[in-house]
């Protein structure tokens, strides 16, 4: 068919003019459409998409910022319960007598049983004690109380050691320098 022709019936057609102008104003319906809602609602899209990126890393930021928060009151926590593992500064002399029995378990002895105070640190509620304790006894003995010493349940460092070698036999003089902190 001719494009000529075509447009002569359509001139002399009324049924065919109706439904061509039907099908421009459809188009034209739908043209309004898109650019009256759906344009405007695309963009939006867009605006709300990269809004909700922006939320995302606020949010990962956010969770980093509690994770830190966490873990820093996760250890004040920790802190907390290991101070009241501690014994208090009036209970010092409960935990060098502590020290004494397990020396005496271990079959050590000493001309003078007792602690000398070296120190006194404090730190915040907190204060390190340092003490030594002159003993006497086989070097087994010896060797075995250092053991229970630091695996006790008792909050001590050994600082230092002093051996010695004494006139009886297989006997050694070992003065022990211990510390430990206290709840003030």
């Amino acid at each position: 068919m001719n494009l000529g022709r075509l447009v002569e019936t359509v001139k002399n057609n009324r049924k065919m003019q109706a439904l061509i102008l039907l099908l421009v104003a459809i188009v034209v319906a739908d043209a309004g459409f898109y650019l009256l809602r759906v344009k405007p609602a695309s963009g939006m899209a867009v605006s709300l998409a990269e809004r909700a990126g922006e939320l995302e890393k606020e949010l990962a930021s956010k969770e980093a910022e509690y994770e830190r928060y966490a873990a820093y009151k996760k250890r004040m926590d920790d802190v907390e319960r290991f101070k009241q593992v501690l014994p208090r500064r009036s209970e010092f002399t409960q935990v060098i007598d502590q020290v004494y029995h397990l020396a005496k378990d271990n079959r050590m002895s000493g001309a003078s049983f007792g602690a000398d105070t070296r120190g006194l640190k404090q730190e915040g509620d907190l204060a390190q004690l340092s003490f030594s304790m002159p003993i006497r006894g086989k070097y087994s003995d010896v060797r075995r109380f250092i053991y229970d010493v630091e695996t006790s349940d008792l909050f001590l460092n050994i600082h230092s050691l002093g051996l010695s070698k004494v006139e009886e036999p297989d006997q050694i003089s070992l003065t022990i320098g211990l510390s430990t902190y206290v709840r003030l």
